[in-house]
C-alpha cells in the first residue's frame, strides 16, 4: 500500500553573521539506545522459520514507508524507531529508502544517484540498529502512485508497456544496476556496506507485484549472487500470495497483505507457505478494519499468534511526532483509507487498539508479562502564539501538565493543566492567559504508567519579541481585503509580498490568522524584511507560521529565511494551506544591529503564494 505522506521542507545551512551552535535541546534523552549498534547477527531460516542466533525469530512491527522521505528529520526517526520500541516492535519495513523517478528520490533518473538521499536512508538504517529495529526492504514499488514505481524502468527507455519491466533484458539490467549499486553502496555513518548489515533482516524483490515466476528467479538470484547474508522476499499484490514464487529456491519470504483482514485467508496462506518450505509473514495489514469485510483486530491478532506458520507480521503505518509539534499527520492511501496510527492514539479506539498491538508484538516474541512504558523524554517549547502554546513532543508520552510563571523563566511555577493534554490535541490553549505582563511557560510529559518525564526549557509568551509587527497587524486593512506593499507596516516589501485580512481573495480558502487578523504574503518572488536589534552574545531561535495559498496553488511556493542578504537561515516550504510552526537552529549572534528577510523563491514556477505570520526571535 502507499500513502500519501509528505511533510514540510526545511533546509538549514550555514550562516556568515550568526554561528550556527546546536539545536536547543534535543528532546531525545528517551531515546537514545543502550547498545552502539543492536543488531550485531543475521536473521536466517531454517526451512519455514526464521531464525537468529540458532532460536525461532518471531516478531510484529509496524510499516513505516515514509522512512527516507525528503524533509525527514532525524528527530522524526528517532521518535518512530523509539515508538516501534515502546509498542514492542522489532520489524520496520520503508518504500522510501529504495525511491526513484522524483527529484528528491535514490534515483531520480537512470543510473543517476542521489547521496541527499543516500543520506536519509543511511541514517535510518543507522538509527534502526541502534534500537534493535530489523528492516524489510523492498527494491521498487509496483504502486503505480508510489514513489520507487518500477513504471519508470520502462518510462526511462521510452517503452510504453509497463509489463516489458518483466521481459526486457535492458530494463531488466538497468533494475539490476540499481540493486547492485544500492546493496554495494557502504553507509556513511556506519562504514558497512548494506549487503554486508545485519540491521537489514530482508530485501523485497518488489512491493506489490505479481510478478512471472521467470523474473522473481532472475532478480532474487541475481540479489543472492551479490548479498549472501540476506533473505530475500516477494511481495504479491494485496489479498493473495503468488505459488510460482514458492518453487523458486532464491526465494525465502512471501510477504501477505491483507486489506481486509482475514483470519481464514491468513491461516490458508500460511498453511500453503508452510507446505512449501517457505517463511510467510503478514508485511501489511489494515489494522483499523476500515476496510470493508475485513474481521476484527481482536480476532486477527490471536490469529497471527496461534499459527505457528506466520513468523511476523506488521501494521500499517506508525508516524511519528513532527518535528514542531504534534503528529506528523497521514492522509488515505490508494485504498482510501486513513489507516495511520499515532501512539499512544488520538482516538479511544485508536489508543485501545495501539494497546493490543502492544500487548500482540511482545506476544510474538514470547513475552508474556508486559514491560513497564517508556518514560518520556524531555519536550522543547517551539512557540507562544498568543495564547497558543506549541511544543515538540517525545516518544512514550501520553498527557502533559502545563506550568505558568508570571515573574521569571525561573519560576515560582504555577499548574494551569495537570496531565490534562496531549500531542494529539495540540496546540494547548490557555484561555486564563493574563491580558498583560511577561509570561513564561513550561510542560512536563507523563508516560502511560503515569511517571514523569523531564520538563521542557521555560519560553517567553511575550516581552522576549524582537521582531517588529510580528504579525502584521499594521496597517489594519479593512475586512476581507489585501494590500501589496503597504505603507507604515514597519517592513520594506518588494514584488508581489503584501499584507492580506482574514477572507481576503487571498487568503479565503485558508483558515483564519494563527495570531491576531492578518498576514503576510509573498507571491511569486517577493519579499519582505524589517530591522531588528539583537543581544550579542546571546541565543536566539526564529520561529514562525507559515502556510499555502489554499485557494489557488500551482506546486506551492517556498522561500528562504536570511539576514543581512545574504545569511540563509533555512528554505522552506509549508506542507498545505493549514498553518504550521517553524524554527531555526540555535543561533548565536555575533553583532546587534540585522535586517531580517523572508525571500519568495517561487522554485515550482507559475503563481505561488505563501502566507507567513507571527514571526519571533526569542532566546532559548
Amino acid at each position: 500500500m502507499k500513502s500519501t505522506f509528505r511533510r514540510f521542507h526545511s533546509v538549514v545551512l550555514s550562516l556568515v553573521l550568526l554561528a550556527l551552535i546546536v539545536l536547543v535541546g534535543t528532546g531525545q534523552s528517551a531515546l537514545r539506545p543502550t547498545q552502539a549498534h543492536a543488531s550485531s547477527s543475521f536473521v536466517t531460516r531454517n526451512g519455514s522459520q526464521l531464525q537468529l542466533d540458532g532460536s525461532t525469530f518471531r516478531f510484529s512491527g509496524s510499516d513505516m514507508e515514509w522512512l527516507g522521505e525528503p524533509g525527514q528529520t532525524n528527530f522524526e526517526v528517532d521518535d518512530a524507531l523509539a515508538t516501534l520500541k515502546e509498542m514492542g516492535g522489532t520489524v520496520t519495513r520503508s518504500l522510501w529508502l529504495t525511491s526513484l523517478g522524483t527529484p528528491d528520490s535514490l534515483q531520480p533518473s537512470l543510473g543517476v544517484y542521489n547521496s541527499d538521499a543516500f543520506a536519509r536512508s543511511d541514517y535510518v538504517i543507522k538509527r534502526a540498529g541502534d534500537f534493535g529495529v530489523r528492516l524489510i526492504i523492498p527494491l521498487v514499488d509496483g504502486n503505480p502512485n508510489g514513489d520507487g514505481q518500477y513504471t519508470h524502468y520502462t518510462d526511462w527507455r521510452g517503452i510504453s508497456d509497463a509489463n516489458q519491466f518483466y521481459t526486457n533484458s535492458t530494463v531488466i539490467s538497468d533494475y539490476e544496476a540499481f540493486i547492485s549499486a544500492y546493496l554495494n553502496h557502504v553507509n556513511i555513518y556506519t562504514g558497512i556496506a548494506l549487503k554486508n548489515d545485519p540491521t537489514i533482516l530482508a530485501w523485497e524483490t518488489a512491493n506489490e507485484l505479481t510478478t512471472p515466476q521467470s523474473w522473481t528467479q532472475t532478480i532474487s538470484s541475481y540479489i543472492k549472487g551479490i548479498d549472501t547474508n540476506h533473505l530475500v522476499g516477494s511481495s504479491p499484490v494485496a489479498n493473495e500470495i503468488n505459488s510460482s514464487d514458492l518453487s523458486i529456491s532464491s526465494i525465502d519470504i512471501e510477504d501477505d497483505h491483507f486489506y481486509p483482514m482475514s483470519v481464514a485467508n491468513l491461516n490458508s496462506h500460511a498453511s500453503t507457505v508452510q507446505n512449501a518450505g517457505k517463511v510467510y509473514i503478514a508485511g501489511e495489514y489494515d489494522w483499523a478494519a476500515y476496510t470493508s469485510g475485513s474481521d476484527s483486530l481482536t480476532s486477527f491478532l490471536p490469529a497471527l499468534e496461534g499459527n505457528s506458520a506466520v513468523s511476523g507480521d506488521m501494521a500499517w503505518e506508525l508516524f511519528p511526532h513532527r518535528n514542531t509539534y504534534g503528529f506528523e499527520p497521514y492522509n488515505a492511501g490508494s485504498l482510501g483509507l486513513a489507516l495511520g496510527l499515532h501512539y499512544p492514539g488520538d482516538t479511544t479506539d485508536m489508543r485501545t487498539n495501539a494497546q493490543r498491538l502492544r500487548t500482540h508484538a511482545f506476544a510474538m516474541a514470547g513475552i508474556s508479562t508486559l514491560p513497564a512504558h517508556l518514560v518520556p523524554g524531555t519536550p522543547v517549547m517551539m512557540q507562544v502564539a498568543g495564547q497558543k502554546l506549541y511544543w515538540r513532543g517525545t516518544a512514550g508520552v501520553d498527557t502533559y501538565s502545563v506550568e505558568r510563571s508570571t515573574s521569571s523563566a525561573s519560576g515560582p511555577w504555577t499548574t494551569i493543566c495537570t496531565q490534562c493534554t496531549t500531542d494529539a490535541a495540540a496546540p494547548y490553549v490557555d484561555a486564563s492567559q493574563p491580558a498583560s505582563g511577561q509570561i513564561w511557560y513550561r510542560v512536563l510529559p507523563y508516560s502511560l504508567d503515569g511517571v514523569a518525564g523531564s520538563y521542557s526549557q521555560a519560553m517567553q509568551a511575550r516581552g522576549d519579541v524582537v521582531v517588529g509587527n510580528n504579525s502584521f497587524e499594521s496597517p489594519a486593512l479593512s475586512a476581507g481585503t489585501f494590500q501589496v506593499a503597504p505603507s507604515s507596516a514597519s517592513w520594506t516589501f518588494t514584488g508581489s509580498a503584501g499584507i492580506a485580512t482574514n477572507g481576503s481573495a487571498f487568503t479565503n480558502g485558508n483558515p483564519s490568522a494563527p495570531d491576531g487578523g492578518q498576514v503576510a504574503f509573498l507571491q511569486s518572488n517577493g519579499s519582505i524584511s524589517i530591522p531588528v536589534t539583537l543581544q550579542t552574545n546571546t541565543g536566539y531561535c526564529l520561529t514562525f507560521q507559515a502556510a499555502q495559498r489554499g485557494n489557488y496553488n500551482n506546486g506551492g511556493q517556498d522561500f528562504k529565511v536570511q539576514f543581512d542578504g545574504q545569511a540563509v537561515v533555512g528554505s522552506y516550504k509549508p506542507d498545505g494551506s493549514q498553518y504550521d510552526v517553524f524554527i531555526s537552529s540555535y543561533i548565536m549572534v555575533q553583532t546587534a544591529s540585522h535586517t531580517l528577510q523572508f525571500v519568495g523563491l517561487d522554485s515550482a514556477g507559475g503563481d505561488n503564494t505563501a502566507f507567513i505570520d507571527s514571526i519571533r526571535m526569542v532566546t532559548c
